[in-house]
């Protein structure tokens, strides 16, 4: 490094301050700085892009595209209510009891979209939203698990693993909503 890229490490420790900074911004926020509409439009906007490119693909294979539909839905009510719990409670002084119970949720929601046995052929990539491509290490590919299945139903004509991936990542989907829609008790 002292030769060649960054001799003084003002780099270096410009980053490691970025960092610092973040970490200290989280650790003393007393809740979790997390919007779930924005996760819930990102998701939307997803589903309909897939369904955009791939919807015509699947129907000629009898897969519809409607329990995920509704399952996108329900998450995106979940996170609509859940946001205007979370903006109510900024204005109020929270216990802490309240606050641990806000931030298991937010902290749950993003745990809800990781699947254990990780994507198929790929056990160490589990998050079913967001993941590296199989086909390309440098792009992201979204639903991977979905979009892995399909290129390898367009060669081996196996379009059940498809509708299995789908099911999958719509009962995930429902699960997060779930997670959101669990009971607190009013603020």
């Amino acid at each position: 490094m002292e030769k060649f890229l960054d001799k003084e490490f003002e780099y270096h420790r410009a980053v490691g301050l970025v960092w610092l900074n973040m970490a200290l911004q989280i650790a003393t926020t007393p809740l979790l700085p997390l919007n779930v509409t924005d996760y819930a439009v990102v998701v939307q906007w997803l589903t309909g892009e897939f369904a955009q490119r791939h919807e015509y693909r699947l129907l000629e294979q009898n897969i519809t595209l409607s329990f995920l539909n509704a399952s996108v839905d329900m998450f995106t009510e979940a996170c609509a209510s859940f946001q205007l719990e979370l903006d109510h409670t900024q204005d109020k002084q929270l216990g802490d009891n309240d606050r641990r119970m806000l931030n298991n949720k937010l902290q749950s929601l993003e745990r809800a979209f990781i699947f254990p046995d990780g994507l198929p052929n790929r056990p160490f990539f589990k998050h079913l939203i967001f993941a590296p491509s199989a086909i390309n290490q440098y792009a992201g590919s979204v639903f991977p698990g979905v979009v892995d299945a399909m290129f390898e139903a367009t060669s081996f004509a196996d379009w059940q693993e498809v509708d299995r991936q789908l099911s999958l990542l719509a009962v995930h989907i429902r699960y997060a909503a779930n997670i959101l829609n669990q009971y607190t008790k009013p603020i």
